[in-house]
């Protein structure tokens, strides 16, 4: 068995939107113990490697992936991802209990789309903050009634 790298204390992210990519590099000041934005990149895609939330052109993407790794060399960082675009609809919303159920944010059920929901804090008034996602395949049923309103 070969031994696995340990990771450094960087973050790496990519965001992908249906047109551009956004790679950036954050670090934490040894000193301050604050994050810090140490590089930015961003990128156009233009021929649909991303679309409705499906990935197409990989090679493309893999590309500007791989170069932003090289040019910092960050090999061992941690990586997160994110996809932006119609088929991710946000929503924050307030509500009387602490630990609620599914069918407490009433959001009807609906083979086109997924949903979930995560507390964030106590509003200090009674009221509990979710953020609500819901992700979907289907671009028509974003604006449906009844549908998480984007932010």
């Amino acid at each position: 068995m070969w031994p696995i790298p340990a990771l450094d204390k960087n973050l790496i992210s990519f965001s992908f939107t249906p047109d551009s990519i956004a790679c950036s590099w954050i670090k934490t000041d040894r000193r301050s113990k604050k994050m810090l934005l140490s590089a930015y990149q961003e990128g156009p895609l233009m021929s649909y490697e991303l679309h409705d939330g499906i990935v197409y052109n990989t090679t493309y993407l893999i590309h500007h992936i791989r170069r932003f790794i090289t040019r910092y060399n960050r090999h061992n960082s941690f990586v997160a991802c994110t996809v932006q675009g119609p088929v991710l609809l946000e929503e924050y919303r307030a509500l009387p209990l602490a630990d609620p159920k599914a069918s407490d944010f009433a959001i009807p059920s609906s083979a086109l789309y997924t949903w979930g929901y995560t507390f964030l804090y106590n509003t200090g008034e009674g009221e509990y903050m979710f953020y609500i996602y819901k992700a979907t395949n289907d671009s028509s049923a974003i604006s449906a009634p009844g549908n998480c309103s984007t932010p």
